[in-house]
């Protein structure tokens, strides 16, 4: 592990458990830089609107100023996967504001209202989302603005993820100065792919998809491992060896080939059922852990003193247990994370991910695949970004398992 020299690594008597792991955690510069990176890819996913979308943020027409992109926020009208846009979006609106009221509440000592703003704003911003009806808006404003009949503010990036006729296959624009038959004076740093999309945009949006498949299936997986875990590790007996056998039978199965089969004979794969089916055959590593925590913790005071107040089975698992137990469960959480976007990547690339024309990583991999010949900005670009998240998310978990070492932290 890189250690800074410059950081304080004495320990305090009264410093909190999370303060400690932070503590270790800061000390590795490969774990802080996979942190940052961590927290780019997430502020890239979120404002990929604003970053790379064909309609302006306003525009100006005989004097009239509309807002096309705000709109399409609140009922994003060419997304296949709409849910899942909606739902960037609207954290994408309720970040900001929750980050305000925290800074407001502890600047005017007012703490107690947090909880009750935060639910009050989270409310008001949902209701724009059913109150705005979708729409398609066909209006070409690059050409109107081209033409001077009218004005607008654009995103970095003017072109949508789904819009076509750029010509295909077309290389970046800085290696080759070559053009698909006909003119095409639009420029895509990344190029174009089999449909005559820009690859920038498409890896911009992508991102929304490989961090919604990584940390929804993680959690379904986390879920459901830390219940049957609990559960088999508290009652022990036959419960625990049915369940013990169970957790056995699951892992005989190549879990990726598993996945194959159950995506094979579904007639939609969506994200939500791609989601699903790598939660549902992910949580076998999870249940173990939490098992054997859960049976390390059982004999200790505080679980006896809180059956011995009449505290019931549930209550003791769930409110004493697993909150002592789960801290290992996050370095499996990270871990997991890279292991799910690297899992819906092979199934994108393989064509068991989302139906086209939803924007993912492994699908434009697919289409380098699928090409006469091996265009290489089809293989590099989506690959780049696929490995570059795999090494970040396993550099943060690598950290959190060593700030959580007690080994390791008796060195400070």
């Amino acid at each position: 592990m890189n250690v800074r020299p410059d950081v304080k690594t004495t320990p305090n008597a009264s410093q909190s458990y999370w303060g400690m792991v932070w503590q270790q955690f800061s000390r590795s510069r490969a774990s802080m830089l996979g942190l940052f990176f961590v927290g780019l890819m997430f502020a890239v996913a979120f404002l990929a609107p604003v970053l790379a979308e064909k309609k302006p943020l306003i525009w100006i027409e005989d004097g009239v100023t509309t807002f096309p992109l705000i709109r399409e926020f609140f009922a994003p009208s060419e997304a296949p996967e709409r849910v899942l846009e909606t739902g960037y979006n609207f954290l994408l609106l309720f970040f900001p504001s929750m980050i305000l009221i925290w800074w407001l509440t502890g600047k005017y000592q007012v703490k107690k209202l947090r909880k009750w703003l935060l639910l009050v704003v989270a409310i008001l911003l949902l209701i724009p989302f059913f109150a705005v009806q979708t729409r398609l808006n066909t209006t070409p404003y690059r050409q109107l603005a081209a033409e001077g009949q009218g004005e607008g503010v654009f995103p970095l990036i003017p072109y949508g993820p789904f819009e076509q006729g750029f010509g295909n296959r077309i290389p970046p624009t800085w290696w080759s100065e070559s053009r698909a038959e006909g003119e095409n004076t639009t420029y895509h740093v990344l190029g174009t792919d089999n449909a005559g999309r820009d690859v920038l945009v498409r890896i911009i949006h992508g991102a929304r998809v490989s961090l919604a498949v990584g940390i929804v299936s993680v959690f379904v997986a986390t879920a459901i491992g830390i219940f049957i875990g609990a559960i088999a590790g508290y009652f022990g007996g036959r419960i625990d060896i049915l369940l013990s056998r169970a957790i056995e039978i699951m892992m005989c199965f190549p879990t990726f080939f598993l996945i194959l089969t159950i995506i094979a004979i579904m007639d939609e794969r969506s994200i939500l059922n791609i989601v699903l089916v790598i939660g549902c055959t992910s949580w076998t590593g999870v249940a173990r852990l939490v098992r054997g925590e859960v049976l390390k913790q059982r004999g200790l005071d505080y679980v006896t003193a809180s059956i011995a107040l009449g505290a019931s089975s549930l209550r003791t698992i769930f409110r004493h247990l697993l909150p002592n137990s789960i801290a290992p469960v996050l370095v499996s959480i990270t871990f997991g994370i890279a292991s799910s976007i690297l899992m819906e990547s092979g199934l994108s690339f393989l064509g068991f991910g989302v139906d086209i024309p939803t924007a993912s990583w492994g699908e434009l991999l697919k289409q380098a695949r699928e090409a006469p010949t091996i265009y290489w900005w089809l293989v590099m670009f989506p690959g780049a970004p696929i490995f570059f998240t795999v090494t970040i998310y396993n550099l943060v978990g690598e950290g959190l398992r060593d700030a959580m070492d007690p080994r390791l932290r008796l060195q400070i």
